[in-house]
């Protein structure tokens, strides 16, 4: 808790809005702590998202800000916290490397288009041992051109999905796509996950835009 580089919550109910964490930056969400936030990086290193409380993003609306939300960074940990209610796509990272995912729990996802974990044009990335719980896509791959207005060209490869729990009440479980429009999507992983319950699609590549 008295690291300079570690933003800790404890237990309690805190609404610090929205985080911005830089490299070599922890965010630490402890037991019994719930914390109202979209929590956001760009261009960072060394990122770690942990504990065993709650990322809450219910107090958001749509537009306002994601769970998690990252862009161009490396060397990133996510693990062991609940995130719940969020406004749009959870945990969102685009342009990412060496990513790992791992004990997570994704509950309460009611609203339109609230995705659970979204790469878009990330390289060596795995997702584990978590439980998403979604009402669009649980866990989906994206090729972009552009994002946000700005170039987003980049392979997407190097990923894996392992020893997951997928609840999906819309959307698909496990999906590549619909926005195929990077060169190349390669190296993909779906191994050893329980697809508990679905509606339209289990698993599936959308082979849209220009692919």
């Amino acid at each position: 808790p008295d690291d300079p580089n570690v933003l800790y919550f404890g237990p309690g109910t805190h609404h610090p809005g929205k985080i911005e964490l830089h490299s070599d930056e922890t965010l630490y969400i402890a037991a019994g702590a719930i914390v109202h936030a979209s929590v956001e990086a760009a261009g960072a290193e060394h990122v770690r998202i942990l504990g065993r409380g709650i990322l809450d993003n219910s107090s958001f609306a749509r537009g306002e800000g994601a769970p998690i939300a990252m862009q161009e960074c490396s060397d990133v940990v996510i693990s062991g916290i609940v995130i719940r209610d969020s406004s749009v796509w959870t945990v969102t990272l685009t342009r990412c490397e060496d990513v790992r995912i791992y004990g997570v729990k994704l509950i309460g996802m009611w609203r339109y288009n609230s995705d659970g974990i979204d790469l878009v044009n990330c390289r060596r990335v795995a997702i584990e041992n978590s439980f998403v719980r979604a009402f669009d896509d649980n866990i989906v791959l994206k090729g972009f051109d552009m994002w946000h207005g700005k170039p987003s060209a980049g392979p997407l490869s190097e990923i894996v999905v392992r020893g997951c729990v997928l609840w999906n009440d819309w959307g698909r479980a496990l999906e590549i796509g619909a926005e195929t429009r990077t060169d190349t999507i390669h190296d993909v992983l779906f191994q050893d996950c329980d697809v508990v319950h679905f509606v339209h699609r289990a698993m599936d590549i959308q082979n849209g835009d220009r692919a």
